[in-house]
């Protein structure tokens, strides 16, 4: 994995697919990317394309060090296929199904929903930025809901749509990185702070041998840990007392 301190935010992006769906697999038995975008997080440079190799060139082009997309599980798959029918070397961190990160060619791509539990709406109205647009045709329907032909170069309103998934999670990791905030998941946020802020925190919590570290993590599960509204602001002795 790479280390976070040694990255400038120069080096830091945040990626999006827009990817075909039921019609193209029923019709062609398998679906594709069809729209990429990409945007530096540190001045908001943005590309775009409609395949997959363009956005494994472009990525590569500006030098990008770490990559987030928001459900990495998702689009990395796309990308990890697509490394594998090239015979790409990679490095894919997914222990139980649950992707943490994906390194190819000094890149790694992370997931920033491992940073946040929110969708990407959810997202934009808790900074209070605009949200995405709505590109629903007047059927309701999304335009990966129909069948899209190969080669097929989608409207600006609809690269617009996905590059403003790709606008919000910047601005997220934008904040998360001022503040210092670069670690791979909040876990190891949490941890982070807990050393920095717990007095003796190695007396209290001393390193252990590998093998027992192996055994006892057999009954680590993971899981959110969230502060009730209702109790945000309460005594402790008032809530238990």
């Amino acid at each position: 994995m790479i280390r976070d301190n040694r990255v400038a935010i120069d080096n830091v992006y945040c990626a999006d697919f827009e990817t075909t769906s039921s019609p193209n697999l029923e019709k062609d038995g398998c679906v594709r990317v069809y729209i990429w975008t990409l945007i530096r997080v540190s001045d908001r440079k943005k590309w775009f394309g409609y395949n997959l190799d363009s956005f494994l060139a472009r990525i590569r082009a500006v030098k990008a060090k770490i990559c987030y997309f928001h459900n990495l599980k998702f689009d990395g798959n796309f990308i990890l296929y697509r490394l594998l029918e090239l015979n790409e070397p990679l490095e894919l961190c997914a222990p139980n199904g649950s992707w943490f990160y994906l390194k190819w060619k000094g890149i790694e791509f992370r997931d920033s929903l491992k940073k946040i539990k929110l969708s990407v709406a959810q997202i934009a109205m808790l900074l209070n930025i605009p949200h995405k647009i709505d590109v629903r045709d007047d059927n309701g329907k999304f335009p990966w809901e129909y069948y899209i032909p190969e080669n097929y170069i989608a409207p600006m309103e609809q690269v617009e749509y996905c590059l403003r998934d790709s606008e919000i999670i910047a601005e997220f990791i934008s904040r998360e990185w001022k503040d210092g905030r670069t670690r791979l998941t909040t876990s190891a946020e949490a941890y982070h702070n807990a050393k920095n802020s717990i007095p003796k925190f190695r007396l209290l919590f001393p390193k252990i041998e590998p093998e027992i570290d192996e055994f006892v993590r057999q009954s680590y599960k993971g899981g959110v840990c969230a502060l009730n509204e209702k109790f945000a602001n309460r005594d402790i002795d008032n809530i238990y007392g």
